[in-house]
């Protein structure tokens, strides 16, 4: 399964359990939303693999600086560095689509005296 349809999946299922909780509850999704998403941020970077390539660069700038050139290492820490940025910005793709469509299926025609999706 592609990893930003799995975040948005997640996203999604804690969109609507939340926004229902604060439809019926008459609170602020908010507070019942964003608990939630801190743990799925990590684990959608988990699942992308961005923790283990810093593991994998850390052990390579320690492990084999020595024999092999400056300008390798260089190269070898930008790639894992722009791995990780691209990953980051998948993940927060996948959980704003899913927080959408969550906002719209529960509430399809907006709400009122609120803006919708407004964190």
């Amino acid at each position: 399964m592609n990893v930003q349809l799995a975040n948005a999946l997640g996203a999604f299922a804690i969109g609507v359990a939340g926004n229902l909780y604060s439809r019926l509850a008459h609170s602020i999704a908010f507070t019942s939303i964003v608990p939630a998403i801190l743990i799925q941020v990590p684990s959608g970077l988990a699942a992308q693999g961005g923790f283990i390539a810093g593991l994998d660069s850390a052990d390579y700038l320690n492990n084999k600086t020595r024999s092999v050139g400056a300008e390798a290492v260089q190269s070898q820490f930008n790639s894992t560095i722009a791995n990780v940025a691209l990953g980051m910005i998948q993940v927060g793709i996948g959980i704003s689509i899913g927080l959408f469509f969550a906002a719209v299926a529960v509430y399809p025609v907006g709400k009122r005296r609120s803006g919708l999706f407004t964190f």
